[in-house]
């Protein structure tokens, strides 16, 4: 089998070898064409109908740009062909085990005792290893499980920060998502090139990190900011939301049939035309109170409690990271002058950078206007 090209509107022309070819030629993966990268988004955005089949060859291919760029800087960290594949396979099925809807499945309808999506994916990688008799050692299969799900002593590691950045999330997967995202909804996208060109590996407190020039600081930044806008305006916008709590219940109720996970799609839940007319009619919940607090603990909340049949209460948090209360703290820079890397108090660098990372959201909707004022009580009762 040779090396093959396919064209990505992103990233233009994209090179897959033989081995990335063999796993993308399988159903677990080109099951990711069924499941659309944004879930419901695009039962309001209408153009955000892309997959996470196309984002995971996107990640692959951001991740096969940065080990470039470190196997030519950086002789000394002895890259490999080899490795610079493992790493590219990682990001390659970073998602594979996505449930349908991509996050909607995680965050309200998967079992309290179920994975959540990267261990999925492990467990279907490693099935996978064995069903096409993948070429790949148990050394190499733990080195791309690793990657895309980092422990917490290999997280201080370079090369378990490409694919999935536990310390400060700057990784190819946020690049590539936020490139992509930006584009299929029709929002202007930046140009985060510098992010995988202009890094190294350093020593941080004894650890070799990633570090980017400190004179990138600002597409760094910008980074964050756009995730944030695109959780704030677009993942997290209000009636999207509320197609949401309307997709949750049907869901839920074809998980309980017992359907295998890896045939459990975005199309499964679609072709339940029964089940979808207030989707297709648009009778959706209606949102009458929405309070916004700042650097707030999110409250604990049963989802199963507030969702019934005549009100839905929920909290979503965004913040410029998620699981980390200040990412641009923990970010390694290097100058031209230190052979080591250092952190950088970017507020005090620029009045642009926010002092407080994280809001909460908290909105109640009604399904119907005749439970409005049933619903103001509850609105009330949060306020005491």
């Amino acid at each position: 089998m040779s090396y093959k090209q396919i064209y990505d509107p992103i990233h233009k022309f994209i090179t897959l070898t033989p081995l990335m070819t063999q796993i993308i030629d399988t159903y677990e993966f080109q099951r990711l064409r069924d499941l659309k990268q944004l879930g419901a988004t695009y039962l309001v955005f209408p153009s955000a109908s892309h997959n996470r089949f196309e984002h995971s060859i996107g990640v692959s291919h951001l991740a096969g740009i940065m080990m470039d760029e470190l196997y030519l800087k950086q002789p000394e960290l002895k890259i490999t062909d080899r490795l610079i594949e493992l790493v590219r396979i990682a990001a390659l099925i970073h998602d594979i085990g996505h449930g349908p809807f991509s996050h909607l499945y995680d965050h309200y309808v998967k079992d309290e005792a179920e994975y959540e999506h990267e261990y999925r994916g492990l467990d279907i990688f490693k099935n996978m290893v064995k069903k096409y008799n993948l070429e790949l050692s148990k050394k190499e299969i733990e080195i791309i499980c690793n990657i895309i799900d980092p422990p917490s002593h290999l997280q201080d590691h370079w090369l378990y920060q490409i694919v999935n950045n536990k310390i400060n999330h700057i990784d190819v997967d946020k690049i590539d998502y936020i490139l992509r995202d930006s584009y299929h909804i029709g929002l202007f996208h930046n140009d985060f090139s510098r992010i995988l060109t202009m890094v190294k590996v350093l020593y941080y407190n004894n650890s070799l990190v990633l570090a980017w020039h400190e004179k990138i600081q600002h597409d760094i930044y910008l980074l964050f900011s756009c995730r944030y806008r695109l959780h704030k305006q677009i993942y997290n916008h209000r009636t999207v939301k509320a197609f949401e709590y309307l997709l949750i219940p049907i869901m839920k109720k074809i998980k309980n049939t017992g359907i295998d996970f890896i045939h459990f799609t975005d199309s499964t839940i679609m072709n339940q035309h029964k089940e979808l007319e207030a989707i297709y009619e648009r009778k959706l919940p209606i949102m009458i109170k929405e309070d916004i607090k700042i650097n707030p603990t999110r409250p604990t909340i049963d989802y199963e409690k507030i969702n019934n049949e005549k009100v839905v209460l929920d909290y979503v948090t965004i913040s410029l990271a998620s699981n980390c209360s200040d990412p641009l703290s923990k970010v390694y820079y290097f100058n031209n002058k230190t052979n080591s890397a250092f952190t950088i108090n970017s507020s005090k660098n620029s009045f642009i950078i926010p002092t407080k990372q994280s809001e909460t959201i908290i909105r109640l909707y009604v399904k119907n206007e005749d439970y409005t004022e049933e619903a103001q009580s509850i609105w009330l009762g949060l306020k005491t």
